[in-house]
């Protein structure tokens, strides 16, 4: 019942406002190269989805891979809340396993991914399997745990910093055999991490060890002329990366809301989840059982220590470790047999983040430009012509849109303009119009573009280039078709 109802809550607030990641999971799915399925970070996810869009397909259902990912991922998130569910039950009132239960269910982080067509509802189940294999221990054998583990890293690769939890709990529960647990345990994890990504490494990325060291701990697969450790990935900026983490953390529960309101909310979520862990803390050891409380804060502190210098501000990967938190938290709940009234206000939490992340989903699930734009410039867009977008930040979400929903446009016919990109030159860009024009292309730039005609990188650019003709679709998008002043191919710095 409670795996039913929530993937049914998933499933009426799907978005309808893809993330990229999203439409890059569905094109692989449907028409990405083989290389595209096996992603470092989450490994057999895109594979998966190719797996189910063929055989849906082959029962003579025909349905798009971002709906198809979005149905999957509902009747998954709701398997994963009934475990964590299930699991809150077996030391505490239902009022408050519901409570803790909607914490996590519809916190934003939770509730904003696996409602998109993103790989998170699979992490996270893969999370509270793991997580339950942990708790299970002793009566777990190791063997199997450490298999869990391995299968789980194959969801999420950052799920391999829950071995040091695993290793804490083994010390702490067969003192006396502790070292030939430990290494009953790790021995299949290394097997399945070992085997199946060597696997892809050979078939895929044998060329050179640089290439397979870059594709396995690139956070997308680096991409050319950037490290692994490069500057967007990874930062030593501690100040900023405090700020970005609390901010991360305050907002995987509660969606962001300006001024007052904002502050207020921010204000009221610190002091309970400040409230919640010095009683955690306080009571976990009395609570649970020798070695639990600290190999979950074990579990929490490496997660956080990790992810405070990569991509600190991403929501994300609290998912990680946010069910290990929550589920911690009960110890500073009212136990069995306690008074109604103290198991209500648990509740109500619950149902205060229900309400507060409501409006920032449904916003998120109404109709969406995307689809209709692609289509639109698709119709304004021929294979000799080109379209120049704003990229980088969510901007970039129109490239892949249009590859999903137009496919007819071709890629070469498009080129994005990062406004804030430090190596960005708009010679090129003159030099592509240049030759598109030559061809006997037209030129289209895309009204976001022409907005910043004040940028000191676009003032030469606009100098050199005039609007000939404006389109605009229904909803107000847009487009300006250019021509290059220039008869010869602009000098390049």
């Amino acid at each position: 019942m409670v795996a039913a109802a929530f993937a049914a809550l998933y499933l009426v607030t799907r978005a309808h406002h893809y993330s990229y990641d999203a439409f890059c999971y569905a094109l692989d799915a449907e028409r990405g190269p083989s290389t595209n399925l096996f992603h470092p970070n989450h490994l057999i996810f895109s594979f998966i989805n190719r797996v189910l869009l063929r055989m849906v397909n082959a029962a003579g259902l025909h349905i798009q891979a971002l709906v198809l990912i979005q149905l999957v991922n509902a009747c998954v998130a709701g398997v994963a809340v009934s475990i964590f569910y299930h699991r809150v039950l077996r030391s505490r009132p239902p009022l408050i396993a519901l409570g803790m239960t909607l914490l996590l269910a519809t916190s934003y982080a939770f509730w904003s991914e696996v409602t998109d067509a993103g790989c998170y509802a699979w992490a996270v189940l893969a999370t509270l399997c793991l997580f339950e294999c942990f708790l299970r221990w002793p009566s777990t054998n190791a063997r199997a745990a450490g298999a869990v583990q391995g299968l789980a890293v194959l969801f999420h690769q950052m799920l391999i910093l829950a071995v040091p939890a695993f290793l804490w709990r083994f010390y702490w529960s067969r003192q006396e055999r502790r070292w030939k647990t430990a290494a009953a345990f790790v021995a299949p994890v290394l097997v399945i991490v070992i085997a199946v990504y060597g696997a892809v490494i050979w078939k895929y990325h044998s060329g050179s060890f640089t290439d397979a060291w870059q594709w396995v701990f690139g956070p997308a697969g680096a991409g050319p002329q950037m490290t692994v450790f490069h500057h967007s990935w990874w930062s030593l900026n501690i100040r900023q990366n405090f700020l970005a983490t609390i901010r991360s953390l305050a907002q995987a529960i509660v969606a962001p809301y300006p001024g007052v309101k904002g502050f207020v909310v921010f204000s009221a979520e610190a002091l309970l989840l400040g409230w919640l862990a010095i009683r955690a803390l306080a009571r976990g050891g009395s609570i649970f059982e020798p070695g639990v409380a600290g190999g979950c804060w074990i579990w929490i502190a490496c997660f956080c220590a990790f992810q405070f210098f990569w991509l600190p501000g991403a929501l994300r990967f609290r998912l990680l470790w946010l069910p290990v938190l929550i589920w911690l938290a009960t110890a500073a709940t009212p136990e069995e047999g306690a008074p109604r009234p103290q198991s209500a206000v648990w509740c109500l939490i619950g149902l205060a983040v229900l309400c507060l992340n409501g409006p920032a989903i449904a916003e998120r699930a109404g109709p969406s430009a995307d689809e209709s734009r692609a289509r639109w410039v698709s119709q304004l867009v021929g294979p000799n012509d080109l379209f120049i977008y704003q990229g980088g930040g969510d901007d970039s979400v129109l490239n892949v849109a249009l590859l999903y929903f137009a496919p007819g446009v071709p890629e070469q016919s498009l080129d994005g303009y990062m406004l804030t990109h430090p190596d960005a030159d708009p010679h090129d860009l003159l030099a592509r119009i240049w030759q598109t024009q030559a061809g006997g292309g037209r030129v289209f730039v895309e009204g976001a573009v022409a907005a910043h005609q004040n940028d000191h990188l676009l003032q030469m650019w606009f100098k050199q280039i005039r609007p000939v003709r404006r389109f605009s679709d229904v909803r107000g998008y847009g487009v300006f078709e250019v021509q290059s002043k220039s008869s010869s191919t602009p000098k390049t710095r």
